[in-house]
């Protein structure tokens, strides 16, 4: 069975940050790579890049540079794969990597992104992206058939974030990744307007990724996933764009009923869509919906359900290969809206997970081709019978 991976990932390196993909303007505050007593870790800007709101008990691995110089450093938990299929030193490792996993296609994501702010300056987070745009387009273009991209913005420069969507996807880029939050701010917000209106523009795919944005402590790599759906669901924005394609990925599916179920009892004057509730209005204030902040205020009700919004094509979930209630998720979501992942080279992944998902028994042969193949087609736009891809042995 084909499949095609919807979410994997490069580790970055010195080379990402080089002058042959770096803004010149900050040369100085180029980040590089310093020892510690507990390890390597990334300096930007003459600070250690680590979590800004979970702090130093992840610093040992959270944008886990491999390298050093160029020389292998093993700081946590020593990965499998060569340095050259993390850092995709050219893509040949990558591509062998895939064949041994039976990955078709792969769409990368960063690591270090994971995280923001990286740096309190927003003209020299914006630099950092762009410089990891040019980079990762300039790797995949060696297999472009089999190595898709996934551009970065910095979110805290929403203009300079929509031009380098619409840059990007002049480059060929497959889509863009944001997190959850900004800060307190849902990516749902208001501010964020532009970005969600420069990727209606051209078209892009968004990606909401599970990540270290907010302050709500080590929770909050996950959690901040949520807090995004949240604000999103409420945001309008796919009454606004309806074409929009947004993916919410890496945190599983279980997570999904629990959030719909909140999200119905919000919108619905029968509590929990079951039973009914008389004394309810039917449309929420904004101040209510809003608790905590993750809708703007004046916040208006969304034309649509959200069950609505996924059964029009517009809202994807990522989902893992042993989540216990992907056939209950299926069967009341329809199988459309799952995208598979594999996580690659990320420490705490399920390898061989495309193969371990193929051996499930409660899901039906149509939904795992639709789960492993065609939604991640589905998702970013491209089409379902493509020209046959070329071997890894071919170099691309």
């Amino acid at each position: 069975m084909r499949v095609w991976d919807a979410d994997a990932h490069v580790e970055e390196s010195e080379t990402t940050f080089s002058d042959k993909y770096f803004d010149q303007a900050f040369a100085d505050r180029r980040p590089i790579v310093v020892q510690s007593p507990r390890g390597i870790h990334w300096l930007i800007d003459g600070q250690c890049a680590m979590p800004k709101y979970v702090g130093a008990e992840m610093d040992r691995f959270f944008g886990t540079p491999q390298t050093m110089h160029g020389e292998r450093v093993n700081t946590l938990v020593r990965k499998t794969e060569s340095i050259e299929a993390l850092e995709m030193r050219g893509t040949a490792a990558r591509l062998k990597l895939m064949d041994d996993e039976g990955l078709e296609l792969s769409v990368l994501y960063p690591t270090l992104f994971l995280a923001w702010p990286l740096t309190p300056y927003h003209d020299l987070g914006s630099a950092l992206c762009r410089s990891y745009n040019n980079w990762l387009s300039d790797v995949c273009s060696e297999a472009p058939s089999r190595l898709k991209w996934v551009s970065i913005i910095n979110p805290g420069d929403p203009q300079t974030a929509a031009n380098e969507i619409r840059r990007t996807r002049k480059m060929g880029a497959s889509g863009t990744m944001v997190l959850g939050m900004v800060g307190n701010k849902s990516i749902g917000d208001a501010t964020f307007e532009p970005i969600w209106a420069a990727a209606a523009d051209v078209d892009m795919p968004i990606t909401v990724h599970v990540g270290e944005c907010t302050p709500l402590g080590y929770l909050a790599f996950h959690a901040s996933l949520l807090m995004g759906f949240w604000g999103f669901m409420f945001s309008g924005i796919l009454d606004r764009y309806k074409s929009l394609h947004v993916a919410f990925l890496e945190a599983g599916c279980m997570w999904l009923p629990f959030m719909m179920g909140r999200l119905e009892d919000l919108g619905s004057t029968e509590r929990f869509g079951t039973v009914a509730n008389p004394d309810r209005p039917k449309h929420l204030p904004s101040r209510l919906i809003g608790v905590g902040g993750l809708a703007a205020a004046g916040t208006s009700a969304p034309k649509l359900a959200p069950e609505e919004y996924i059964a029009r094509g517009n809202v994807f979930i990522g989902f893992e290969v042993e989540d216990k209630l992907l056939p209950w998720c299926i069967e009341e979501y329809g199988a459309d809206c799952w995208l598979f992942g594999s996580d690659i080279p990320h420490y705490d992944r399920l390898k061989c997970a495309a193969g371990a998902f193929l051996e499930r028994q409660d899901v039906s042969e149509q939904h795992k081709r639709k789960l492993l193949f065609e939604n991640t087609a589905r998702f970013y736009k491209w089409p379902l019978e493509s020209p046959k891809l070329q071997s890894a042995a071919a170099g691309g």
